[in-house]
């Protein structure tokens, strides 16, 4: 096979299947279910926005809907078993899981100190009753939570997978997180679409060297923490401008050099351990 071949039958198969989940679902709510009603992908998918009613019933028919294509592809078109699934296969798979949700938590945490610290925002008292503020956070972790899975089974279990066959993973992770990022394409700060960018780079080589769960967890931490605190859904948050910067800009380029960092210990860690494994080999 050329090389041209090589990689564009993988990465239109990628495309077709991104569009297929990603904007399918967003067809089927706007067109089908709901018509006329229509979302913009970053007010769909961006956890820094309001779980409004609209947002959680499409987050329902994104995931229907996604799973539907992932076994559909999987199981009858490349004629998988069950068991031979990433998602399945994995094991242990709560507790990579559970341990990628903590970092995450810590990631962001670690961020939003930063903010805090250059004192890009203030914090005010949360002004929504217990039961409101209960139920808004469970209702936002079940949202995060099946959101970031059918992110991480497009972008990493399937289109990753894919295309890491024929390229090497530097490529084949870069391409899918200019997928995801164009996801964010038209949100409100130019700078988060880079941020959502790095988030998915780091995303990829987590997946790579530490499993799917692993990154799910990851990446469900990392959104969870930030949807409590710019969503406005649960804190009343005072956020400052500084210059023609937006809080949102602030969050992004703040986030974008931690993330950074994040890809570039991971892939160190990653290439030192290709190495030694391969002394073990040779010895």
């Amino acid at each position: 096979m050329s090389t041209a071949k090589r990689f564009f039958a993988p990465f239109l198969k990628v495309f077709i299947f991104i569009l297929a989940t990603v904007w399918g679902a967003k067809i089927l709510y706007s067109e089908v279910i709901f018509p006329g009603y229509s979302f913009l992908p970053f007010e769909i998918y961006n956890p820094i926005l309001d779980l409004t009613k609209d947002r959680f019933i499409f987050r329902v028919i994104f995931f229907l809907w996604t799973l539907f294509l992932y076994f559909f592809m999987q199981l009858i078109l490349t004629k998988r078993k069950w068991k031979a699934l990433v998602i399945v296969q994995e094991k242990p798979k709560f507790i990579s899981f559970l341990k990628g949700a903590v970092i995450g938590i810590i990631y962001m945490a670690v961020i939003l100190s930063t903010l805090l610290i250059l004192n890009f925002f203030k914090i005010s008292k949360t002004y929504l009753i217990p039961k409101e503020a209960f139920l808004l956070l469970f209702g936002d972790l079940i949202a995060i939570a099946a959101t970031t899975f059918l992110l991480e089974l497009i972008f990493r279990a399937t289109s990753l997978e894919i295309l890491k066959k024929d390229l090497n993973i530097h490529l084949a992770n870069l391409i899918v997180s200019i997928f995801f990022a164009s996801i964010f394409i038209f949100s409100k700060s130019d700078f988060y679409p880079i941020k959502q960018l790095s988030l998915s780079m780091l995303l990829g080589y987590i997946y790579n060297r530490y499993g799917f769960y692993k990154a799910f967890g990851f990446h469900f931490g990392f959104d969870y923490l930030e949807s409590l605190f710019f969503s406005n859904a649960v804190f009343n948050i005072n956020l400052k401008r500084l210059a023609d910067f937006t809080p949102l800009t602030e969050l992004s380029l703040v986030s974008f050099i931690f993330l950074a960092a994040g890809i570039f210990w991971v892939v160190f860690h990653s290439n030192r351990s290709t190495k030694q494994n391969k002394k073990k080999r040779l010895s």
